[in-house]
């Protein structure tokens, strides 16, 4: 959703940031979903705020308090989450964050010049987004990754960065390090978000192609771990066509098939892998949209 759209819709003169506005909308119609995306987006939000608040008008009876840009800003950004989470119950990566945030605000408390907190908190939100989530990222992919074996075919669900991340390293074997990635996810994060949206609208017959693409065609390097991976999708947001288009993409052999047809499948299945690599969620009814028999015999498979 664009701000110019929710400004008409919910009001130019609102107290909300339009940035919290349209990522409130968002979360509410399920847009964006999975803990690395929620908090991703999250941060966002709260530098397009930092970077547009303004100090108040100038008062003589003003107090100390109320004239140092982290005093200013706490109550503002409490009141920006209290919205977000009526829109919808917040995922505990973004409560996790909004207290990094409040712990960073009341580091800056003693920080008089306006224009330097705000730098300042700008800068570890940079380093935040870097560490908690990037190398995090890299660190879990890392050890995953060992844990796959040559010939294995490995079962995932629908569509996960992390297990993305996992199954590409496993197959390239040695690459750049942890920091350098990050740095690379950390410069190419508000690109690779377009570029998921285009993943995601895959029509059937690029499906087909994409699950056919032959040895001979893939331009990567020699896999360190040789292994195939069969993913399972469902409705209503088939997510497995983004985790299809990402893998074969850098040359892994793949599988697609619906969630009713597991059960003829499973047999070549030596690995099913977690759903996810994200947090614990308050909404992972949103993560299983999958009948409880086909979930009974995924797991007596």
């Amino acid at each position: 959703m664009t701000l110019s759209s929710t400004n008409s819709r919910l009001g130019k003169h609102s107290s909300i940031h339009p940035c919290f506005l349209a990522l409130g909308v968002n979360f509410d119609e399920g847009r964006i979903w999975g803990a690395n995306d929620h908090c991703l987006a999250f941060l966002d939000a709260c530098e397009a705020l930092i970077k547009t608040y303004e100090a108040p008008m100038p008062d003589a009876s003003a107090t100390m308090a109320q004239s140092l840009f982290a005093r200013n800003f706490g109550p503002k950004l409490q009141t920006h989450v209290e919205f977000l989470d009526k829109c919808r119950p917040l995922a505990v990566t973004i409560h996790n964050t909004y207290q990094f945030l409040k712990q960073t605000l009341n580091q800056l408390d003693s920080v008089d010049d306006w224009e330097e907190c705000r730098n300042q908190l700008l800068s570890a939100i940079d380093e935040y987004r870097r560490t908690a989530i990037y190398l995090a990222r890299e660190a879990i992919a890392e050890r995953a990754s060992e844990s796959i074996r040559p010939g294995e075919c490995i079962c995932t669900f629908g569509y996960s960065s992390g297990v993305a991340r996992v199954l590409e390293r496993a197959w390239k074997g040695l690459g750049p390090s942890d920091v350098q990635m990050a740095n690379e996810d950390l410069d190419l994060s508000k690109r690779s978000s377009s570029q998921d949206a285009t993943l995601g609208e895959i029509t059937p017959r690029e499906i087909t192609s994409l699950s056919h693409i032959k040895e001979s065609d893939q331009t990567t390097l020699r896999p360190n771990v040789p292994f195939s991976v069969l993913i399972v999708d469902s409705r209503p947001r088939f997510e497995g066509r983004k985790m299809l288009a990402r893998l074969t993409k850098v040359g892994i052999p793949c599988e697609y098939t619906h969630i009713a047809a597991l059960p003829m499948l499973a047999h070549k299945v030596s690995l099913f892998t977690i759903l996810s690599l994200h947090s614990p969620q308050n909404e992972l009814h949103d993560r299983f949209p999958i009948d409880p028999h086909h979930i009974y015999i995924y797991h007596n498979k």
